[in-house]
């Protein structure tokens, strides 16, 4: 990873309607409660990552297939059979059915909420030999899931696992991933790459849909992912440097995080980079400062 990124950070949903999105994920997909502000609700998905449900984006289309998708979050689940009947108890509308995977690695399926986001579930066999599976078992079996002042994953859901953006152009995409932002390629296929964010977290570059609209501000994008980092301000003119191109001015939060810097890969796809307070409270941050004094782990 480039020198100053921490890892992943935030991931932000953007609807029409967040008190409504929020509800779905807290009482359907279960998903527990961080905090919240307002219309807006902050969930714990595990590592340092928090997934916040604000106000705004772009009208969905409706996805038929998880490939019509341009950005969504695949979440980790202990047993699909178990969390896909829950699911479709619960009224969850299925855009593809549970299917195996890199021969019998994991077993995938998708569904769409009520904004129009597709989210992916994932089991992964435990027989798994890939380091960031091997990780994230020895970190359940010794009870390192478990970040003091969050809530616990005691449910289905045992947190985020990928990130997947698609592209038309992968040998394109994933050299921005890899160069401007110093991802290491941990796989890379015919149509897809998988790319390391940190701990046991991985971004899929995968083909399918083509770029998204150019937006002028990060309010109008649906889905988007931010960075933790060392130093925004001077991360932002290297990134520049490197090719990013910024979107709308910089965002300055109201709870002592500092400022959020946007920019797009090479699909339009909304990331962004922040520095938050070293006085911060907040378990998420408290745990990353944490693993940052730790040092890298190696997966």
């Amino acid at each position: 990873m480039r020198a100053g990124i921490q890892g992943l950070g935030w991931l932000v949903r953007r609807t029409a309607d967040p008190a409504g999105l929020g509800a779905f994920y807290r009482d359907v997909v279960g998903l527990p409660v961080l905090r919240t502000h307002g219309a807006t609700t902050v969930f714990w998905v595990g590592e340092t990552v928090v997934l916040g449900i604000n106000g705004g984006g772009r009208p969905q289309r409706r996805y038929r297939d998880r490939s019509e998708a341009p950005s969504m979050p695949v979440l980790r689940v202990r047993s699909m059979e178990r969390a896909t009947a829950q699911l479709r108890e619960r009224g969850v509308e299925f855009v593809n059915d549970p299917f195996a995977i890199g021969g019998g690695e994991g077993i995938l399926a998708y569904f769409r909420d009520p904004g129009g986001h597709i989210t992916g579930l994932q089991e992964r066999n435990e027989a798994s030999t890939r380091p960031k599976d091997v990780e994230w078992r020895r970190r359940r079996d010794s009870g390192e899931l478990t970040v003091p002042g969050a809530p616990d994953l005691d449910g289905e859901i045992a947190g985020l696992g990928w990130i997947v953006v698609r592209c038309t152009d992968l040998d394109t995409q994933v050299a921005f991933y890899r160069d401007a932002l110093g991802f290491e390629v941990l796989m890379r296929g015919e149509r897809a790459a998988l790319l390391d964010i940190g701990g046991t977290l991985t971004l899929e570059v995968a083909l399918g849909c083509p770029p998204e609209p150019l937006p002028a501000d990060r309010g109008e994008v649906p889905d988007a992912f931010v960075l933790r980092v060392d130093d925004a301000s001077a991360l932002s003119a290297d990134l520049e440097a490197a090719g990013a191109r910024r979107v709308g001015p910089t965002h300055r939060t109201g709870d002592g995080g500092g400022s959020i810097h946007y920019f797009l890969d090479p699909e339009n796809h909304l990331f962004g980079i922040q520095t938050r307070a070293v006085q911060s409270t907040r378990a998420e941050d408290i745990e990353a400062k944490r693993r940052r004094a730790l040092g890298p782990v190696v997966t």
